[in-house]
C-alpha cells in the first residue's frame, strides 16, 4: 500500500471552484476575487476589455481551460500561461478547444467528475510580486492531512517554446524543510531559487500560509485536501481545494510516498475524531 494507493481510494469529487471559494471565505481565507460568472462563456468578453483577469471553467482540472490575461491594448491580452497575445477570437477559439479535446471528451463518456465544462469564471489576476518579469504569482499547493499541514508544493508555471508550458517546482515538508525533486514528472524542473521559498512562505509575510490551508481543511470536513493559493505580494490568496489530485494519481519518489503514507496511517488512528 502507497500514498497514492491510498489518494486513489478516495470518492471521485468535484464540487466546483465557486464552492471552494464558499468554504475559504467562511472561515475568513483571503481570495481572488470573483468578477462574474458566464453560462455563455462569450459573455466573458463584457468584462474584459483592457482587463486583467483569469478564465477558468468552474468545473473541470485546473490545469486545462484556463487563461491568465493581461491586457495590451483595450481588445488584446497577453496570455501570460501560454506566453502568446490573443484576441477576442483566441479566448473563444481557446475555450472551445479544451471543451471538445479528445481527452475531455473521454471524460464526459466515463461520467469523470474532472470533465471540463462550465459555467465560465472571470476572476481577478494574481500577479507574482517578481518585478523582473511579468508572471502568475506562484502556484502553493498545500496537501493537508487529517485538517493538518503536511506537504507543500510550489509550482512556478513557464512557456517553454519546445514543451508548451512546464512547471519549475520545489517540495517542502510542513516545517520548511526542502525535499528535493519530490515529484517523479520528468518536466518538473527545480528553480534553484526556490529552494529558499521557506524563510519567506512560512516565517515572513507567508506566516499565514498553513494556517489558512488548515482552516480549509477541517472546514471541508475531509480527511484528506490539498488546498491550493497564489503567491501574492501581499500574502497567501486562496485559489481552489482539491478533493482527489489528478484522479489519485500523483507519482511522488519511494520514500516521500512511504513518508506520506505514514502521517496518512497515523492520522487515521491518533485523530479520527478531528475530521470525520
Amino acid at each position: 500500500m502507497s500514498f497514492r494507493d491510498l489518494l486513489q481510494r478516495l470518492p471521485a469529487r468535484n464540487d466546483g471552484k465557486i464552492s471552494g471559494k464558499t468554504l475559504a471565505a467562511s472561515v475568513n481565507v483571503p481570495h481572488a476575487e470573483t468578477i462574474g460568472v458566464f453560462d455563455d462563456p462569450r459573455d466573458i468578453l463584457t468584462v474584459a476589455a483592457n482587463r486583467s483577469l483569469v478564465v477558468k471553467p468552474e468545473y473541470g482540472c485546473s490545469s486545462r481551460g484556463v487563461l491568465a490575461l493581461y491586457p495590451v491594448t483595450i481588445d488584446t491580452w497577453n496570455d501570460l500561461i501560454a506566453g502568446i497575445e490573443v484576441d477576442s477570437d483566441d479566448i473563444m477559439e481557446s475555450i472551445d478547444k479544451s471543451v471538445n479535446s479528445p481527452r475531455n471528451q473521454q471524460l464526459h463518456d466515463r461520467g469523470h467528475p474532472d470533465f471540463l465544462r462550465g459555467p465560465w469564471i472571470a476572476e481577478e489576476l494574481v500577479l507574482s510580486p517578481d518585478k523582473s518579469r511579468l508572471r502568475v504569482a506562484d502556484d502553493v499547493k498545500v496537501f493537508c492531512i487529517n485538517g493538518t499541514a503536511a506537504l507543500i508544493g510550489v509550482f512556478r508555471r513557464h512557456s517553454r517554446p519546445s514543451e508548451g508550458t512546464t512547471s519549475d517546482v520545489a517540495w517542502f515538508d510542513a516545517g520548511g524543510d526542502y525535499l528535493g525533486d519530490a515529484h517523479r514528472n520528468p518536466k518538473h524542473y527545480i528553480d534553484p531559487d526556490m529552494q529558499s521559498y521557506p524563510d519567506e512562505a512560512l516565517n515572513g509575510r507567508w506566516g499565514g500560509l498553513l494556517e489558512y490551508a488548515e482552516r480549509v481543511a477541517e472546514a471541508s470536513a475531509e480527511f484528506f485536501v490539498r488546498v491550493d493559493f497564489f503567491a501574492a505580494a501581499h500574502g497567501p490568496v486562496f485559489s481552489e481545494v482539491t478533493y482527489k489530485p489528478a484522479g489519485g494519481n500523483v507519482d511522488f519518489r519511494p520514500d516521500v510516498d512511504q513518508w506520506l503514507k505514514m502521517i496518512w496511517e497515523y492520522e487515521s488512528i491518533h485523530g479520527l475524531f478531528v475530521c470525520s
